[in-house]
């Protein structure tokens, strides 16, 4: 901007482009930023419209922010939320407990340490080292927002426990009124237990991603990394029940891992079971990609 410019602006917008550029150095400079450049275009930052066109955005930001710094001990820039988040489409997801969260690029590998992070158990980087765990670096998080499920947990009842006041369960009921996943004798229909982890990755996730209005290559389970930092940053909740969920990694040739059980550990238990196995005891958590 040159100075001639600036002498001929009225006080009160220069204070405010001051108050602006002031606010660029603080934990908000990307809310900000935005804002500036609103006010570069001719538009008021401040006004009414404006503001209930970014709110929602700004306040999901700055708060993201907030969450990663407490454990990477630095700012951490959250990108801009995607597109197609419109109002509508994450209301439609929160129908779902389905939230948005926000992963930057991370190596969570067997040296790191934070304070108050729960990490991976080291049966889990020892079963890396040996190749037993397969998959494209299973200790990388791998940058970008998601929809993660936030549904509460429960203590597993010998094989009658749902997820309480689960927005899943008319679904699972469908398709097991359908045949097109099972159960045992004791497994109510809505129930998220005892579908093996082959009916959720060729059955459940693409009927959920219909209902979110994804396409099906942007949903799977959680990673054990993403299922651990999700936790840590995110859900209090997770570990904190006498439940399993399955992962997406994949356990030597015919298995994938499986965690997150209290009295194994919680956020850092990670063990393994058949890919067809119908297991009472073990549920599972959609998570929807939004990564470049």
């Amino acid at each position: 901007m040159k100075l001639d410019m600036v002498g001929r602006m009225p006080s009160d917008v220069l204070g405010v482009l001051a108050d602006l550029l002031q606010k660029l150095s603080g934990n908000d400079g990307a809310l900000w930023l935005e804002r500036l450049k609103l006010f570069l275009k001719g538009e008021n930052p401040f006004s009414t419209t404006a503001q209930t066109a970014n709110a929602w955005a700004d306040e999901l930001i700055s708060g993201t922010r907030r969450k990663l710094k407490k454990f990477f001990g630095r700012s951490v820039q959250a990108d801009p939320v995607p597109a197609s988040w419109t109002p509508a489409f994450l209301a439609n997801a929160a129908a779902y407990n389905m939230r948005p969260v926000f992963l930057p690029d991370a190596d969570i590998s067997a040296n790191w340490a934070r304070k108050g992070w729960v990490k991976l158990e080291s049966w889990f980087y020892e079963r890396i080292a040996s190749g037993a765990i397969k998959g494209d670096h299973p200790t990388r998080l791998k940058r970008g927002w998601y929809l993660a499920d936030f549904t509460p947990g429960t203590d597993y009842t010998n094989g009658t426990q749902v997820l309480p006041s689960d927005p899943w369960s008319p679904l699972i009921t469908e398709l097991r009124g359908a045949k097109l996943i099972k159960g045992y004798d004791a497994t109510p229909s809505g129930s998220r237990f005892a579908i093996t982890w082959d009916e959720w990755n060729d059955c459940v996730l693409a009927q959920m991603a219909a209902k979110l209005g994804v396409h099906r290559v942007q949903i799977s389970l959680e990673r054990a990394v993403e299922f651990n930092a999700i936790g840590n940053i995110y859900d209090p909740t997770r570990g904190a029940f006498n439940m399993w969920v399955w992962l997406q990694d994949k356990f030597e040739d015919d298995c994938r891992l499986f965690g997150g059980d209290r009295g194994h550990g919680g956020l850092a238990y990670v063990s393994y079971g058949s890919h067809d196995g119908r297991l009472g005891s073990v549920a599972a958590r959609p998570l929807v990609r939004f990564v470049q």
